[in-house]
């Protein structure tokens, strides 16, 4: 489940966090808060086409020619090859934007330097902020979202960066800007009663997804207190955060070598 996976490349079909360039096309990429961007993700067919529209003007020029020489056949037959010929184009162009492919969430797994990445266990902490989760309702750190939506996959996380206090008091701060949150055992799917979309329609819309039925979710949490697991890489020097202890290190990610979160054990109640 990505963390901020809000920019899209619609030519892709494509979902995924800030980055300079598609990782498939290496085109552009945008962010689904312009409406613009929201539409062309969305899919929608375009208006009638310049090309039908200038073939449709030509031949209704012709046939007004036509008509104003008298020539009523070559009036009718203009007219009707004009009005084919705008159809037939008209026709390829919804053949070729056809019914929009879902929005797929672009994560990456593998890490394109092929070096051992940095691995701490430990407790986490809150550093930033608490949120709640969207299903549950529980106060937690980060929360992802698996699943279908009307208009794509959801595999999405959102959280604030948290700390993980290690063996001995060590505090390593996490950066969740690249990062991915995996699943628990046991956080299965399922459909949302009806009624409940609106308590997702932020997060969707964000994201180009619409909040309406059906919902097929699976809610995974990361709680003050449980056990977490963080790979990634040590970024820059010591950070001190002003009435707090020192961090003695920062772990972040890259666009292709995303920092992986996994939450080991539950805290216990």
């Amino acid at each position: 489940m990505v963390f901020g996976a809000t920019y899209a490349c619609p030519s892709c079909r494509l979902r995924m966090a800030r980055r300079d360039a598609c990782p498939k096309c290496g085109g552009a990429v945008a962010s689904l808060s312009d409406p613009s961007t929201r539409a062309a993700a969305a899919g929608g067919r375009a208006a009638l086409p310049v090309a039908s529209l200038a073939i449709g003007a030509a031949t209704t020029a012709l046939a007004a020619i036509g008509v104003a020489r008298d020539m009523t056949a070559l009036a009718a037959s203009a007219g009707a090859v004009g009005l084919a010929l705008a159809a037939l184009v008209a026709w390829r162009d919804r053949r070729r934007t056809g019914a929009a492919q879902p929005l797929r969430v672009y994560a990456p797994e593998a890490d394109e330097e092929g070096t051992t990445p940095d691995e701490v266990v430990g407790i986490a902490r809150r550093a930033t902020v608490a949120i709640e989760s969207p299903l549950g309702g529980e106060s937690c750190l980060a929360f992802g979202l698996r699943g279908a939506a009307v208009g794509g996959e959801v595999d999405d996380a959102d959280g604030g960066d948290f700390d993980v206090v290690v063996s001995g008091g060590g505090v390593v701060m996490v950066s969740l800007e690249h990062a991915v949150l995996l699943p628990m055992d046991g956080d299965e799917p399922r459909t949302l009663p009806s009624g409940e979309e609106h308590r997702l329609e932020s997060f969707l819309r964000e994201r180009g997804l619409a909040a309406s039925a059906p919902l097929t979710l699976a809610e995974s949490r990361l709680g003050e207190g449980d056990t977490v697991r963080v790979v990634g890489r040590v970024r820059g020097a010591a950070v001190v955060a002003e009435g707090s202890k020192p961090r003695s290190r920062v772990l972040a990610g890259e666009p292709d070598a995303p920092l992986v979160v996994t939450v080991v054990a539950r805290a216990r109640a």
